[in-house]
């Protein structure tokens, strides 16, 4: 035997093992896995094919090994952007409200002029859900929303001009001291 056929033999048992403790689930192509079993089981596995299955093995575990950093640098960025989005939600939310408590103060002064019998005060505008923004007022003393649920359309038609109202006095405000 030359030593040739001796590197070539233990490079076979090497492949012979390797091959064996592969599993379907594991990370090189299906199609290499196949190809690789196939030559293993009839015998035709030489020196050549043996070459150029390692070097396919080598190429795929390159490719495997590459994308895994990337899969993971990506993974990183996706929980810090979900960290900074969370972050801006709670932000946006917090300042929402702040303006829409300025306005409300307006808003609920404004209705009450329009109505001063009525049993509704405490006329508002707060967030719903995380994109929402509803009228909330008190009606008998209950807080109460949507504004659908007691109010007449002529009453609707009053909540939405003196909210035009307090929105024009707040952008006129900001105006004044820009």
């Amino acid at each position: 035997m030359t030593s040739d056929d001796s590197v070539i033999k233990s490079g076979l048992e090497i492949v012979s093992e390797f091959v064996d403790s592969l599993s379907d689930g594991d990370s090189i192509d299906s199609q290499t896995l196949a190809s690789i079993r196939e030559l293993h089981k009839s015998g035709k596995l030489t020196r050549t094919r043996l070459l150029q299955s390692l070097r396919d093995l080598r190429e795929a575990f390159y490719f495997y090994d590459t994308n895994s950093k990337i899969v993971a640098s990506f993974q990183t960025q996706i929980l810090s952007l979900g960290a900074i989005f969370d972050r801006f939600v709670q932000v946006q939310s917090t300042s929402l409200q702040t303006v829409l408590d300025k306005i409300s103060d307006d808003i609920g002064r404004f209705y009450q002029m329009l109505h001063p019998s009525e049993n509704v005060d405490k006329v508002r505008l707060r967030i719903v859900g995380e994109e929402g923004i509803e009228f909330e007022y008190y009606f008998h003393g209950k807080p109460t929303y949507p504004p659908l649920k007691y109010l007449s359309e002529s009453h609707l038609n009053s909540l939405g001009v003196v909210l035009f109202l307090a929105s024009a006095k707040l952008s006129s405000i900001a105006k004044a001291n820009f």
